[in-house]
């Protein structure tokens, strides 16, 4: 197996400087990604594995593909190894860029996405909306995308062991029970979980110990979260 490293850069004219990632103040994007090919076999399909924030090219999967004679893309984010400051709809910017890539620079006729696990959301949500573009801004009302910016749809999209999404996976582990962030302790509410029965009380009362015992270490946040409450 032969592994090929690429980059692409393209112009962006952002709002506000991103610090995290591949991205400055010069008003390009810079992505890294690498081909893995099975030796001199052609093709004239490639599978593409992107993640919005992981490098995918060390992991058993594309490998095993491109061993097994496939043509593998590994492509890396503007946000790789760092989502601090990730935007998703940047990230289907980037997945652009690999697609038209893939075709017009590396000459593959079709590209399928492989959406690995967190791949699979924003390989899902790119093809919609190379389909039909419904989104026009990021949630903080940021243009969506630069002047000249594509999205062409893929070929095939292949979901493996694919999650719904990180906004779908956040929102199930909010815990409902909790009705103000100065007081993470749960209320007295009999449909929650941990608090049925006999144990409730002692598992409440546990919990509170835990909380000021945090809470006796970190003081400046305490003091910080009391004076925005007060105000």
């Amino acid at each position: 197996m032969e592994r090929r490293a690429f980059t692409i850069s393209f112009e962006e004219s952002a709002l506000f400087t991103e610090v995290y990632g591949f991205v400055g103040r010069s008003g390009r994007i810079f992505l890294e990604g690498q081909l893995l090919l099975p030796g001199n076999a052609p093709s004239d399909t490639v599978l593409l594995f992107m993640h919005p924030s992981s490098a995918l090219n060390l992991l058993p999967l594309p490998r095993a593909f491109a061993e097994a004679g496939l043509h593998v893309m590994c492509c890396g984010s503007r946000y790789i190894r760092n989502d601090t400051s990730l935007i998703m709809e940047k990230a289907i910017i980037d997945m652009g860029a690999y697609v038209r890539y893939a075709k017009e620079v590396l000459g593959y006729g079709k590209v399928v996405l492989v959406g690995w696990s967190g791949g699979g959301s924003l390989s899902i949500a790119y093809q919609a909306e190379a389909e039909q573009p419904t989104i026009t801004e990021t949630p903080a009302g940021d243009p969506d995308r630069p002047r000249g910016c594509r999205t062409d749809p893929a070929d095939a999209i292949w979901s493996v062991a694919a999650h719904l999404s990180r906004a779908e996976t956040l929102t199930e582990w909010l815990d409902p029970s909790v009705v103000h962030e100065g007081d993470p302790t749960p209320g007295p509410r009999a449909g929650h979980l941990h608090l049925r029965g006999a144990g409730g009380d002692a598992f409440r009362s546990g919990l509170r110990s835990a909380l000021q015992s945090i809470a006796g270490r970190a003081q400046p946040s305490d003091h910080v979260m009391g004076r925005r409450h007060a105000a």
